[in-house]
């Protein structure tokens, strides 16, 4: 059977395979969708009747709309959705689809207009800012398995490849991303246009494949508007369109104001479904407060059934009527009062729940404390979403927020936006450790491309050292007399090593000094591959906002015969100099011709003062006596067949440790296990193996010594074995644990110190004191897989150095591949 050529574009196919059955049957849904079937299936019901020819091009309803997902329901349980949409706002800043009404018989592209536009309009080669979605849909009543083969979703023939798209999708459940594109309509057709594909197992092993495609591009008309013809009255009185209906569960939370004037509190919430514009909500939608380290919500909440959402999408709730009264009137949608959840101390978590209590969105994590500068502390100022997070969340991520007051930066109630929701620049604060340029380094060696360079950062306080930042600093290089920073070149200081020294090389240095080197930069325009006339800076913020930390050189001036001119020569700081200096002072510095670099030590500030500078060789592995320069890290942890392993990196193989550390594992209930690494010596290749049953993780893992490139990988097999640690391992939170590290009670605020302070964690993968359950980054029967431009521990957890990797069919593994 074939196919009309009208409905071949139109298609989105829904594969499935049994081999007991010997027919091939069709069934096309309105608009859009329709199935089709591999050998033996029923997609639903009988074939079509085939359709008379259209006397005309009729229009086929446009059943897309916004946030629309379309089903094929299979008699085997099989039942995949994949859904494509694109949205933009125009001139009125009015939300519109990028993809038009059908029109039956033409071919593609034409058949699917993008939209339709003047020539006139085309002339100025018109640019629309689109948001397109891809969405996979799993509505069976068990958790479906993408493979990587058919997994995929594209933009004009360009695969994108968003994080966890693979990740197996739980039963009831979707998974969604968006990109933005900007699309030139008339000049610019999609050609292969958008498409989105999956295909895998559910858990029973049946197999499904459902795949989506658009084409589009503008229709030009000529501006004229035409009259339709005059065409008899109809006989029967027509049915009624039915009222659009609002998705009240497509509601954000946008702001949250808590100036220091107690009358200007609010709560401003958005809803993206534009047909809930106007509408009263008829469904049970509340908002709740959960009190700073309170693990349960309030019992006052804020009851938004039969409340009215403004023309725009707004609901926002005032804490006074005073409130109304200062930002004006008709702005507040409902008054709260001053014991509801509106009238925001900004140390409080603000969901928003369903009838069932279930979260929709939410500011902030239930259970903890806010503290100044920990991105979910307002008080005094307001917490803003980012305006390209478009869809609710159940779980809290500070990267989706800008909170003020951050370095003191509070928001007075002039200062707030009610109503409106557009993208700020978020706070630009000082970093929360001192760090300093310490030497800088442009070799004098007889070539003009090979020149071994490097910029070496250090810490001069302890409690700086071996931990993670979550800070904006970043190292940069003003090119001769610019005035800006060469932001494509820019390395995020993000981390500081147990050593205190950072450096920063280019790749001629790296080949010569290796394991010296924390970090490479194969930039030739980056802040390491100077030839001696730029300004090296480390800055805090980023394009929008920032603001010089510390710096070599004097911005705005070409460093060519000045006392700031480094070529073929090692600068090192004055020994006294040791705080940050946003202005730079030839007294603070020493600027040595053809000397011998030192990287990773700064004990002396003379010139030829480094004899004992490393060879251009790499270095011996550390040794016990130097603990303080090892790193250990997390890699990766497994749940493989139920034979769960947990993996760590540590940079000094061969040394016994004689630190007091331990790893840490927090399950649910408030249980929680410890193992200890002190006295273990660390295997030559660097990883240690902690597993639940020896005998069991070597017959499944052991026997294969090849190295994987590109992964983090273990060579042995299990170095240490506790069931107790590990049991229920994929709902387990892991923690890497110094008891030695002497944690400055002054510096704690709770992010990277143990309670009292005397303990810090080196590494985390969830939360301190709780499991991963009702997380999105449980890993049960599944990897979770640290990322290779992560190589170092990170305190708090950031689940962005992540992935969680899942697949439906097993085989025998090796720790750092597929399970």
């Amino acid at each position: 059977m074939r196919l009309p050529p009208t409905l071949f574009t139109l298609l989105i196919g829904c594969v499935t395979v049994d081999q007991a059955a010997s027919q091939i049957e069709y069934t096309f849904s309105k608009g859009k969708g329709g199935c089709s079937k591999g050998k033996g299936y029923n997609c639903g019901g009988p074939a079509p009747s085939p359709a008379a020819p259209p006397s005309e091009a009729p229009l086929i309803p446009d059943c897309y709309t916004y946030g629309y997902c379309k089903g094929c329901n299979y008699s085997n349980g099989c039942r995949l959705r994949v859904d494509l949409e694109c949205t933009y706002f125009d001139a009125d800043n009015v939300i519109q689809t990028c993809l038009g009404p059908r029109i039956l018989g033409s071919q593609p592209p034409d058949n699917m207009p993008f939209l339709e536009l003047t020539e006139s309009t085309c002339t100025r080669n018109v640019e629309l800012d689109a948001t397109i979605r891809y969405r996979i849909c799993n509505d069976n009543n068990m958790k479906y398995n993408p493979t990587f083969s058919n997994t995929f979703i594209r933009y004009r023939g360009t695969s994108v490849e968003p994080g966890n798209w693979d990740n197996q999708i739980p039963a009831k459940s979707c998974t969604e991303t968006a990109i933005r594109r900007t699309i030139q309509a008339c000049n610019d057709p999609w050609l292969a246009g958008l498409v989105v594909s999956v295909s895998g197992n559910l858990a029973n092993g049946a197999y499904c494949q459902c795949f989506n495609r658009e084409i589009s591009k503008a229709i030009v008309t000529t501006g004229v508007v035409t009259t339709p013809p005059e065409t008899e009255p109809p006989t029967e009185e027509p049915t009624p369109e039915p009222e659009p209906t609002c998705d009240f569960k497509d509601v954000v939370i946008t702001e949250l104001a808590s100036p220091e004037a107690s009358y200007a509190k609010y709560i401003e919430l958005y809803f993206g479904d534009e047909n809930c514009e106007g509408v009263k909500i008829t469904e049970e939608i509340k908002v709740i407060s959960y009190g700073p380290g309170d693990c349960e919500p309030s019992s006052i909440t804020i009851d938004l059934k039969g409340k009215t959402i403004r023309d725009d999408g707004f609901l926002t709730i005032c804490n006074s009527a005073s409130a109304e009264y200062f930002y004006g009137r008709g702005e507040c949608t409902v008054i709260g009062g001053l014991t509801s959840p509106a009238n925001l101390r900004g140390t409080e978590s603000i969901a928003v729940v369903d009838s069932e209590h279930d979260i929709i969105d939410i500011f902030g994590v239930p259970c903890t404390d806010a503290h100044p500068n920990n991105k979910q502390y307002f008080v005094n100022g307001r917490a803003v979403r980012k305006f390209n997070v478009w869809d609710p969340s159940s779980e809290y991520n500070y990267e989706d927020w800008h909170v003020f007051p951050q370095c003191g930066q509070e928001v007075s109630p002039d200062g707030m936006d009610i109503n409106e929701w557009k993208e700020v620049v978020g706070p630009v604060c000082a970093p929360e450790a001192t760090i300093i340029i310490t030497e800088i380094v442009d070799k004098d060696v007889d070539s003009y491309t090979n020149v071994p360079r490097y910029v070496e950062l250090y810490a001069p306080r302890r409690r700086h050292r071996g931990m993670g930042f979550d800070h904006n600093l970043k190292l940069v290089i003003f090119h001769s007399d610019s005035e800006e920073p060469h932001w494509p070149s820019a390395v995020s200081i993000d981390y500081m090593p147990e050593s205190g020294f950072l450096v920063v090389c280019n790749k001629a240095a790296y080949e010569s000094y290796r394991s010296e080197c924390a970090e490479v930069s194969y930039d030739i325009a980056g802040p390491a591959n100077s030839n001696g006339n730029d300004q090296i800076a480390l800055i805090s913020g980023d394009e929008s906002g920032w603001f010089v930390v510390d710096i070599y050189g004097v911005i705005g001036e070409d460093g060519y015969d000045t006392d700031h001119e480094f070529l073929n020569s090692r600068v090192i700081r004055k020994l006294h100099v040791t705080e940050a200096v946003a202005t730079w002072s030839k007294h603070d510095w020493q600027v040595c011709k053809s000397d011998i670099p030192d990287p990773n030590k700064w004990d002396s500030d003379e010139c030829g003062g480094a004899e004992d500078a490393p060879s251009l060789a790499p270095t011996d592995s550390p040794t016990p006596e130097s603990q303080k320069d090892c790193q250990f890290f997390f890699t990766e942890l497994g749940d493989c067949e139920k034979k769960p392993f947990i993996e760590i990196k540590s940079t000094c193989p061969g040394v016994t440790i004689t630190r007091d550390l331990t790893v840490v594992s927090w399950k649910e209930y408030g249980l929680s296990c410890e193992v200890s690494l002190k006295g273990m010596v660390v295997p030559d290749d660097g990883f240690i193996i902690i597993c639940a049953n020896k005998y069991q993780h070597n017959q499944e893992f052991g026997g294969n010594f090849d190295y994987v490139a590109g992964k983090w990988r273990d060579l042995s097999v299990c170095d240490i074995e506790d069931y107790l640690l590990l049991a229920g391992n994929g709902f387990n939170s892991y923690a890497i644990k110094d008891s030695d590290a002497g944690c400055d009670k002054s510096d704690c605020v709770g992010s990277n110190c143990h309670s009292g302070c005397g303990d810090k964690y080196l590494d985390i993968y969830g939360y301190p004191g709780s499991s991963l359950a009702y997380t999105d980054h449980v890993y049960d029967e599944c990897r979770a897989v640290r990322k290779m431009n992560y190589p170092y521990g990170q305190s708090p957890f950031i689940p962005d150095m992540w992935e969680v990797i899942c697949l439906s069919f097993s085989f025998n593994t090796q720790p750092g591949e597929e399970c």
